[in-house]
């Protein structure tokens, strides 16, 4: 059972650096890490991060200029006024507009009208992949990064064909 901590308030926020929000992501967010320029942790007195948000320019909408990149609480951990603590932090931190993507499969998405946020429309589920090394995400495959991923690596192959040839299964 997740333990909850009633109170935000009580927890310190501060900026994260790089590498602990990379870690932080990588272990509690069901979609591992992807970079940002902002990240904001809440930390309580043993300064152990119970929940971090982060943000940075939107991959795809580009009429935004801030995307809610990653969200997560610590596993097992639920921080009651958390998200709206990291999010007011951000929005005292910068100007512009602010959009997020919300993954149905795994939640609801109503934190983010409690942030005030307005939902515009749904769009398909994105997907993974499953193999040697558990889910990956299908990031991993892109052509930036598919080369220092994968072991055996063919240009000439599409990503599909790429991920089946190193064991790896498309999922969504």
């Amino acid at each position: 059972f997740p333990v909850t901590i009633g109170n935000a308030r009580k927890l310190m926020v501060r900026e994260m650096s790089s590498t602990e929000a990379s870690s932080f992501f990588e272990e509690n967010h069901i979609s591992g890490n992807r970079g940002a320029s902002i990240r904001l942790g809440l930390y309580d007195d043993d300064d152990e991060c119970l929940m971090a948000m982060s943000f940075g320019k939107p991959f795809r909408a580009k009429t935004y200029e801030w995307e809610i990149v990653r969200m997560a609480s610590k596993q097992g951990i639920t921080v009651i006024g958390g998200a709206s603590r990291l999010f007011k932090k951000f929005l005292s931190m910068t100007t512009g507009n602010v959009m997020t993507y919300a993954d149905l499969r795994f939640g609801t998405g109503k934190v983010y009208e409690t942030l005030g946020m307005t939902f515009v429309k749904k769009t398909d589920p994105g997907y993974f992949y499953y193999g040697k090394k558990g889910r990956v995400s299908r990031h991993q495959f892109q052509k930036a990064t598919i080369k220092t991923f994968c072991e055996h690596y063919d240009p000439k192959l599409t990503e599909f064909q790429n991920a089946a040839q190193n064991f790896y299964t498309s999922l969504s």
